[in-house]
């Protein structure tokens, strides 16, 4: 039988053994970065275009740029370095798309799957008065500048400190303060107009 320590005797390297062989010219190196992070990428390239097609584009565009420019990635020693380097550069990615294309609509409420909004099953009224509410948020969010959209998604929906959003965005943690406030309290307001009940706001 073998034991639980016998199993883990070769654990993956971590992300920053990988940057430095990928920076020396292994490519295989690279190969298993793109491999641990390529879904969260696509994720997030998603959630701030909205748009599948753009979504591949934007994620393939992000490692061909870290790829062509890993030996300038330095760990911030939190953990999470590597990612949130490639997070900062899909968005500054989906940014320009966003601000090129001026934010269309190009998706329907179907497109909603990758598990922001859980409908749970059962009592069909409740389900067509979530989806209901899913389309008034996704109209108020397109309202919003592309920064300020960002910046909520990543604080709301990626769950990332100021400190990281400030490092994916490339701003001050007291712009992203800033734009978090703006943001929401524009959320709030539309979301109050359309009829939608907000809670009262917490503690963040």
């Amino acid at each position: 039988m073998v034991r639980a320590d016998q199993r883990n005797e070769h654990p993956e390297p971590a992300d920053t053994e990988l940057v430095r062989a990928a920076a020396a010219g292994r490519d295989e190196a690279f190969e298993i970065l793109i491999r641990r992070h390529y879904q969260a990428v696509l994720d997030a390239a998603w959630r701030y275009c909205r748009n599948r097609e753009d979504a591949l584009d934007i994620a393939q565009d992000t490692f061909v740029k870290a790829h062509q420019a890993i030996g300038q990635f330095r760990d911030s020693g939190q953990g999470q370095g590597f990612r949130a380097w490639l997070i900062r550069i899909a968005a500054n990615k989906a940014l320009d798309l966003l601000r090129r294309k001026k934010r269309r609509s190009e998706i329907s409420l179907e497109d909603y799957s990758n598990g922001e909004f859980f409908h749970p099953a059962g009592n069909p009224e409740r389900q067509a008065a979530l989806s209901e509410m899913d389309a008034t948020i996704r109209k108020c969010m397109e309202r919003l500048s592309p920064e300020h959209r960002l910046t909520l998604m990543l604080r709301e929906i990626d769950g990332l400190s100021y400190n990281e959003i400030a490092e994916v965005t490339g701003v001050p943690p007291g712009t992203v303060m800033s734009r978090l406030f703006k943001a929401r309290q524009q959320m709030r307001e539309w979301l109050r107009e359309a009829g939608v009940w907000i809670p009262p706001p917490g503690q963040d």
